[in-house]
């Protein structure tokens, strides 16, 4: 698994939900992407229930909650990641639903490269969701991580994020067993790669990446 492939599926299944066969119907716009690779499917589901808030907004031709209602559980805490990225897009307030705030923080921070977290009118899982961003836009780069992230309030939540976004999408530099010193905290970034592995689980077999991400940061150097 790479970040280019989470990004590409992302973005296959905002294709599918906004002009795709599909993409006016729930159902069987749930049944196709969810017939995608096991290992893309998540960020596919991501990416199709951004583009269907998106349209909600510009056309009124779908219903967001349609989406919800139609899709198995387990997807449920994907649609509600896409739904706050298309919150943030549209400009609309940090939503109130947790994962749709660390939604909503990933799109900033992948739109906003120069931004520092913190401040009036976030929370921590908007910061937690720009800090799976920065993994992303640094192309998992733990010491552009760190220089970036700094000190001050939120830095727990950010690290998660950069945690659960290396174990959850990938590790192209094999940079996992440097988190915990970049970070100076292993417990964040352990509890951020924990919790990739129970998301994925809650999917079905977690993919060989994730388990590896897991037990880097355990075995990584220690926080000086």
């Amino acid at each position: 698994m790479t970040l280019r492939l989470a990004r590409d599926a992302f973005l296959r299944g905002y294709r599918m939900a906004y002009r795709g066969a599909a993409a006016d119907d729930a159902g069987a716009l749930l049944r196709a992407v969810g017939a995608l690779d096991p290992d893309l499917a998540p960020f596919a589901f991501e990416g199709a229930a951004m583009a269907w808030t998106v349209r909600e907004a510009r056309e009124r031709s779908v219903r967001f909650d349609d989406l919800v209602t139609s899709a198995e559980i387990r997807w449920r805490p994907f649609l509600a990641l896409g739904m706050g990225c298309a919150q943030a897009r549209l400009g609309r307030p940090i939503p109130d639903e947790a994962a749709a705030q660390d939604g909503y923080g990933f799109l900033h921070g992948l739109l906003d490269r120069s931004w520092r977290p913190g401040g009036e009118g976030t929370s921590r899982r908007v910061e937690r969701g720009r800090g799976r961003a920065l993994w992303f836009t640094t192309e998992g780069d733990a010491e552009a991580c760190r220089r970036l992230i700094g000190d001050g309030a939120c830095v727990s939540d950010r690290w998660r994020g950069v945690a659960i976004a290396c174990a959850f999408a990938g590790d192209p530099r094999g940079h996992a067993s440097l988190l915990p010193r970049a970070a100076g905290d292993r417990d964040v970034v352990a509890e951020g790669a924990r919790e990739a592995l129970r998301l994925w689980r809650s999917l079905g077999t977690p993919p060989r990446h994730v388990l590896e991400v897991v037990e880097a940061v355990d075995r990584g150097p220690a926080p000086q």
